[in-house]
């Protein structure tokens, strides 16, 4: 299953063939390199790029934003996790789980460590 897409551009001198060109910047995290490639890109997302995560059950790169999904339909392991009826993220069926309550309409509560932020708000 990929777990992400390359975007690519047609750049404005390619050929009659259409030549595409991989865009030089990370979806993910928009940071921009020249020598991004699909090979340097690949090394990015799973060691560099601040938005992307391994999931410390199956080892997958997920989008930290889509960890609750990920953990409860993707994951090899989603069978020992529910989603919490409070704050709805994951949470596991057995064991302890840190509920930061529900959010408000312009919070968003982080999947890693549970905490309350506003909408917008850097880190």
């Amino acid at each position: 299953k990929q777990w992400y897409q390359r975007r690519v551009v047609i750049t404005a001198g390619a050929s009659a063939e259409g030549e595409d060109q991989l865009d030089r910047t990370c979806m993910f995290c928009n940071e921009h390199n020249d020598d991004f490639n699909a090979e340097t890109l690949d090394v990015h997302f799973w060691k560099a790029c601040p938005m992307l995560r391994r999931c410390g059950i199956c080892s997958q790169v997920i989008e930290i934003s889509g960890t609750t999904t990920h953990l409860l339909t993707e994951c090899d392991a989603q069978d020992k996790f529910t989603s919490c009826d409070t704050c709805k993220l994951a949470k596991p069926v057995a064991g302890p789980h840190s509920c930061s309550g529900e959010p408000k309409p312009n919070e968003a509560l982080c999947p890693l460590c549970f905490e309350v932020w506003k909408v917008g708000m850097e880190p």
